[in-house]
């Protein structure tokens, strides 16, 4: 099991890494001629990244609570709120100025919105694929009992007391 985890991570590194490189090829050339530099490349892989992660932690997550369906979703626009504030502010105060023209370059970036979820989806795409069919063939008592909940399947057995 441990080492299924890590050739999935494995694979979603190679993924996005290559993905990564051919999005923003050249060092992304935006619109205006000017190029998007190392620091717009480096914040739009980590929004990657994080939507990726996320997703998996969304389809290995069996029990949905409230609490998941606001911390996954949350989660993301936490970070694109963070990068927007912290990449305006920090540079002013003095400190991270490489950050300086960062965001304005990342969020007006088409590449930067195309490519999160883009990305996610090639990596996960080979998961969600493995747990529909292990689910559809090769179900485990688990599943059963998930889909008795969720469809209101009555059990007329006779019990014994």
């Amino acid at each position: 099991m441990f080492c299924e985890w890590i050739l999935t991570a494995a694979y979603h590194s190679i993924i996005l890494y290559i993905g990564g490189n051919l999005f923003w090829i050249h060092d992304g050339v935006q619109g205006d001629g000017r190029l998007a530099g190392h620091w717009v490349w480096g914040s739009a892989m980590y929004g990657a990244v994080l939507l990726t992660v996320l997703g998996k932690a969304a389809l290995v997550t069996n029990n949905w609570t409230k609490y998941h369906i606001v911390a996954i979703p949350g989660s993301m626009a936490i970070w694109i709120v963070f990068i927007a504030v912290y990449g305006t502010v920090a540079p002013k105060l003095g400190f991270s100025t490489e950050y300086f023209g960062v965001v304005p370059r990342l969020f007006e970036s088409p590449i930067f919105w195309i490519q999160m979820p883009t990305l996610a989806i090639l990596c996960l795409a080979r998961d969600f694929c493995w747990k529909f069919s292990k689910r559809l063939w090769r179900p485990e008592a688990y599943h059963h009992v998930q889909e008795i909940q969720k469809y209101n399947i009555q059990d007329y057995r006779p019990r014994y007391v």
